[in-house]
């Protein structure tokens, strides 16, 4: 088995966030489509959960802004409430 290499930066770190300090990035220019796919993941992520991180960024306000993982993030809040 080979030995994994960390590749962060020494200023980047993996933190567990509370969902309701996560906000979407406003002006991000993709949007979430509901199909047969998303329901598929969605169904994944009620099994599973998340298993990809998501990138977000500290905003002053106290929360953390979503840059990646906006399509995860939004299968996530849909998978909770039907739970």
């Amino acid at each position: 088995m080979t030995e994994k290499t960390d590749i962060r930066d020494s200023d980047e770190k993996v933190v567990e966030i509370e969902m309701e300090r996560l906000r979407t990035f406003t002006n991000h220019p993709f949007k979430v489509i509901g199909d047969s796919q998303m329901i598929e993941l969605q169904d994944s992520i009620k099994k599973y959960g998340v298993l990809n991180p998501l990138i977000d960024r500290p905003r002053k306000e106290g929360y953390y802004e979503i840059i990646s993982g906006h399509f995860l993030w939004s299968l996530f809040a849909v998978a909770m409430n039907e739970m």
